[in-house]
C-alpha cells in the first residue's frame, strides 16, 4: 500500500476514533494517548495528522457540517421535495434519519457547548444565515420555513 494511502487511512481512523471518544466521554475527557490507542496508531501518527486535540475536534465538527448541507441530507431531501407543512410524518421520519445517521457528530454540539461554551458552534453555524437567504431568494418549498433569522437546518436540529 502507498504511503499516501496509509495516511489517509490512519486519519480515518484517528476520526472515528476521536469521534467515539469525544461523543462518549467529552473533550477533555479524551487525551492524544486514548485516540491513538482506539485508532490503532502512535500516538505520533497522531500529532503528524492533527496540530492537537482541538484540530482533530474542528476537523470533525467540519465533517459533521458538510454532512448536513448535503442535498443528500434527509432533512433538506424532505424539505425541498415539500414536506414541510404538507406532509409533517415525511419530514419527521426523515429527522429520525438524520438524527440516525448523524448522532455521535450532534453530540459534538453538545460538548462544545458545555466545555468550549459555543465556541466552535459559532463558526460552525455562522453560514446558515446566507444559506437560508439563498434558498428564500430562490423560492424553493422550505422557502417559507424561515422565521426570526432561524434557518430550517437549525430549527429542525436544536
Amino acid at each position: 500500500m502507498k504511503q499516501e494511502a496509509r495516511s489517509e487511512r490512519s486519519r480515518t481512523h484517528i476520526l472515528a476514533a476521536a469521534l467515539r471518544l469525544f461523543s462518549s466521554q467529552g473533550y477533555r475527557g479524551t487525551n492524544m494517548r486514548e485516540i491513538a490507542q482506539a485508532a490503532g496508531v502512535s500516538t505520533g501518527n497522531v500529532y503528524h495528522q492533527f496540530a492537537d486535540k482541538e484540530a482533530i475536534f474542528r476537523t470533525l465538527l467540519d465533517d459533521y457540517s458538510a454532512q448536513i448541507t448535503s442535498p443528500d441530507y434527509p432533512i433538506t431531501r424532505a424539505l425541498n421535495d415539500g414536506a414541510f407543512p404538507n406532509d409533517l410524518r415525511r419530514l419527521a421520519r426523515a429527522t429520525r434519519e438524520a438524527i440516525e445517521q448523524t448522532r455521535p457528530y450532534a453530540l459534538l454540539a453538545y460538548v462544545d457547548a458545555i466545555e468550549f461554551e459555543g465556541k466552535h458552534l459559532q463558526a460552525f453555524f455562522s453560514h446558515f444565515r446566507s444559506r437560508a437567504e439563498h434558498v428564500l431568494a430562490k423560492g424553493g418549498p422550505a422557502s417559507g420555513v424561515l422565521r426570526d433569522g432561524v434557518s430550517p437546518e437549525m430549527a429542525v436540529q436544536f
